[in-house]
């Protein structure tokens, strides 16, 4: 990578991370003072990382913040998994998915909360698939590699519907299987893992398909 674009890709990282850790942050805010909430310091931090569009930002911010200020080449992935940018484009592209096709209108926000939101489901997401689509090394991804990556999404869901169950509280209602019915959460469970699947497929597949392309082979 020459200086002059990586010059530009690492302030287009300072834009997105400084972008995405503001969203947080005002989330943090507004859930200590916000108009429907009023919680102490730790309450707040557990409602904002509990749900898994903060959970994604965060992931994607740690790692703007962290290819910025890394030592070596571009493509060293020091102590990460050599697929962990693949596996953030999964969760981030995920986050953008399930809340534009199936959460969008099921709440409204306004004012600044509009803004975090808008931040959070659309803007980040789409900053740091352009990043992962511009930059990341091509012929890296294997097909096992998908199976670490549900690993996250897996504990999660499963974490989030324990927690719930014990606590009544589900950081996404339609984790509430005991609201809906056991049938309604195996179809949604089913077509939510059909997304991830398919989402996951089309990164290492684009991944390959760029190796080729600049080698005029398969990968060995």
């Amino acid at each position: 990578m020459g200086d002059g674009k990586e010059n530009l890709t690492r302030a287009f990282r300072w834009f997105y991370g400084i972008l995405g850790a503001s969203a947080l942050v005002a989330s943090y805010i507004f859930m200590m003072n916000g108009i429907h909430h009023d919680y102490g310091p730790l309450k707040a931090a557990g409602s904002v990382l509990r749900l898994f569009t903060n959970q994604s930002n965060l992931l994607v911010v740690t790692w703007a913040f962290y290819a910025i200020f890394k030592k070596g080449k571009p493509d060293e992935r020091a102590w990460f998994p050599v697929s962990l940018r693949g596996a953030l484009g999964l969760y981030i592209g995920m986050t953008f998915l399930i809340y534009h096709f199936f959460l969008r209108g099921a709440y409204s926000v306004s004012g600044p909360n509009l803004a975090v939101n808008i931040i959070t489901h659309y803007a980040i997401p789409f900053a740091y698939l352009l990043d992962w689509l511009l930059t990341e090394s091509p012929g890296i991804y294997r097909w096992k590699h998908i199976g670490y990556w549900m690993i996250y999404p897996a504990v999660y869901a499963l974490t989030g519907i324990t927690v719930g169950v014990i606590s009544g509280n589900f950081p996404y209602s339609f984790l509430g299987w005991h609201h809906q019915g056991m049938e309604y959460l195996v179809i949604y469970g089913a077509a939510a893992l059909i997304i991830f699947l398919m989402v996951s497929a089309g990164l290492v597949y684009f991944n390959k398909t760029r190796y080729i392309k600049a080698n005029g082979s398969r990968l060995p």
